[in-house]
């Protein structure tokens, strides 16, 4: 869990190795009471909010590098639709380099312009999406993804 008003008081070397004494500590502690006999880790309640706040966490990453990712693409994009061969201009090119993919979406029956992305290192999958009201105002949505964007989930925290 992110604890950063803890990060104003110590280094952060110190803050690593007190978690790791407090968590041998307690483990410690946990094995003596019970011996063999170990009771469940987490009850429901806490393994719900443990995934809640990791997926919380993992969305929380996921989102900026999204947004990296699809202003590089914007960049490449606007290059190759100046200067690049005709057959190439106006979104046919995918973008790749040997961090990141992200080709044009196929998803049916959407208003919105969707593309897939898939990070390398920690390996992840994306999906960006927008629509582009009457008015002018723009929607962006934001999506964790599985490795061939069949499904997705729509990010909790903002980067």
């Amino acid at each position: 869990m992110p604890y950063s008003d803890a990060m104003d008081h110590w280094p952060e070397d110190d803050l690593v190795d007190r978690y790791l004494d407090i968590s041998q500590w307690l483990a410690l502690s946990f094995r003596r009471k019970h011996g063999n006999n170990l009771p469940p880790l987490f009850d429901e309640e806490d393994q719900k909010v443990m995934e809640r706040i990791v997926q919380q966490e993992r969305d929380r990453k996921l989102r900026p590098r999204i947004e990296a990712a699809m202003e590089l693409h914007r960049l490449f994009s606007t290059t190759v639709d100046r200067y690049g061969q005709e057959q190439n201009r106006y979104g046919a090119v995918a973008f790749e380099t040997a961090d990141i993919s992200i080709q044009r979406g196929r998803t049916e029956y959407t208003p919105e312009i969707e593309y897939w992305l898939t990070f390398r290192n920690p390996e992840d999958y994306g999906v960006y999406s927008f629509f582009v009201h009457d008015d002018g105002r723009i929607s962006r949505s934001y999506y964790q993804s599985n490795a061939d964007f069949t499904h997705k989930v729509y990010l909790t925290a903002r980067g």
